[in-house]
């Protein structure tokens, strides 16, 4: 997401109604989202892995994204408990947040927040199920002291928790009851939300003696984001024509792709042919890491880039993108290939890319088993180059 999302809350609901059907069929399923670059769209994604009972990931700029992907894979084929219940004991806990807790993942903690109102000790039960369906048990002692010297920041954070908890109810629709309660804890606890802000008011002096001045202030841009790029500069008064700026994503934690001319006042330019082959970062599932991966499709670059200037021959602006599904023995054999996703249907110029995945060998695996791979693979019949002036 590019951030410019308006309707959150019907997006939290059709994923929560998405694992509830899945739920009530008896099977599971759950949903985890990643965002990339400096400036996602957090509660949106942190909303929809809240939503579906799974986990948000994050690549930062300059990060690896395999590791953020391979991270989430981890994470989605093992969680350490699910079906997590507390039994406080006696203790005199409520307003637990959140009330349907989420499952424990080996990379996650699961952090719970409540309160008390009575002073004691006891000792909690956690229980849950295990990924081999074994049911088991943690006692957890607990001391709820009666006066607090320090950690003053619990409450808050409790206050926050319950706040997030409260907000599930309008995922649906306007719910008087739930703003009222968020309105009452967030002016208890002095937290902006949608329903309360800070209101600050300016005293100073006022200055320029009636002769009010223009000052252009500078606004901060995320991390590896060029405002001006952004923005999208045009041509200017004086007719020197104006920078020009494009792209599109390949997707699956592949690189961007950017396009940039620079266009003549008066001037039509076409950019020369140039057929274009890019790839994205390979998604690994196994012992193979993903730089031997690249290497060794890295070498069968040419052989790619001929299978697609031959399809140019019979369909000359044949572009999209193929993802390659491979699946690797322990020898480094491609024992099965296959096209796993395509934007677009060619199925001459597929055959060629399974022949050449099947003919790849890879070094041996690490401890053995097998390598499952997805591979994108983006094709363009022309790249942008010089511009030439035409009359």
């Amino acid at each position: 997401t590019d951030g410019y999302v308006g309707n959150e809350a019907a997006i939290f609901a059709g994923a929560e109604h998405l694992v509830q059907a899945i739920t009530a069929r008896g099977q599971r399923a759950k949903v985890f989202s990643l965002g990339v670059g400096s400036s996602p769209n957090r509660h949106l994604l942190e909303g929809l892995a809240l939503a579906g009972a799974g986990l948000a990931a994050y690549v930062l700029p300059g990060e690896a994204p395999d590791t953020a992907v391979n991270g989430l894979y981890r994470a989605i084929d093992h969680s350490v408990l699910r079906d997590v219940r507390i039994d406080w004991g006696g203790l005199d806990v409520r307003d637990v947040s959140p009330s349907a807790l989420p499952d424990l993942f080996a990379s996650r903690p699961l952090i719970i927040h409540g309160r008390y109102r009575r002073p004691g000790a006891g000792t909690a039960t956690l229980s849950g199920t295990t990924s081999t369906g074994e049911r088991v048990t943690v006692p957890i002692d607990l001391d709820l002291p009666g006066t607090r010297a320090r950690g003053g920041a619990v409450a808050t954070l409790w206050a926050r928790a319950r706040i997030a908890d409260l907000s599930r109810a309008l995922w649906r629709g306007p719910n008087r009851k739930a703003t009222a309660a968020i309105t009452r804890l967030a002016l208890a606890h002095r937290l902006v939300t949608a329903y309360t802000s800070f209101v600050a008011v300016d005293r100073s002096r006022v200055v320029g003696r009636g002769r009010p001045r223009t000052i252009v202030q500078p606004v901060a841009a995320p991390a590896g984001v060029d405002l001006s790029a952004t923005a999208g500069e045009t041509g200017g008064s004086d007719g020197r024509g104006g920078l020009t700026l494009s792209g599109r994503g390949m997707g699956g934690g592949g690189r961007a792709m950017g396009v940039m001319a620079y266009g003549s006042a008066g001037v039509m330019g076409r950019a020369a042919r140039a057929p274009r082959v890019r790839s994205g970062a390979p998604l690994v599932l196994g012992s193979l890491d993903a730089d031997t991966i690249r290497r060794v499709m890295r070498q069968h670059g040419p052989q790619l880039r001929a299978a697609y200037e031959d399809a140019l021959k019979a369909a000359p602006t044949l572009a999209g993108r193929w993802v390659l599904r491979l699946t690797i023995a322990a020898n480094g054999q491609v024992i099965a290939a296959q096209i796993a996703h395509k934007t677009v249907t060619a199925e001459a110029f597929e055959a060629r890319l399974v022949a050449i995945a099947k003919a790849l060998r890879f070094p041996p695996v690490p401890g053995g088993g097998l390598v499952i791979v997805t591979y994108p693979l983006s094709f363009s019949p022309e790249a942008p180059g010089p511009v030439a002036p035409t009359p």
